[in-house]
């Protein structure tokens, strides 16, 4: 799975983050809009079924 997202640390945070812990971070984020954007469809696709 290709990451698409680029993230950066949350303002909060004070520290720095290391290399490997960027792109894991960055693969999280990926997966998580991976999940959302699937979801969205199938729910719109299941609303697409109700109405016809």
């Amino acid at each position: 799975m290709p990451i698409t997202s680029t993230v950066q640390a949350p303002e909060l945070f004070k520290g720095s983050l290391k290399e490997y812990q960027l792109k894991g971070l960055q693969w999280l984020v990926n997966c998580y809009e991976q999940v959302v954007t699937q979801s969205l469809y199938e729910y719109l696709k299941f609303l697409v079924l109700l109405i016809l």
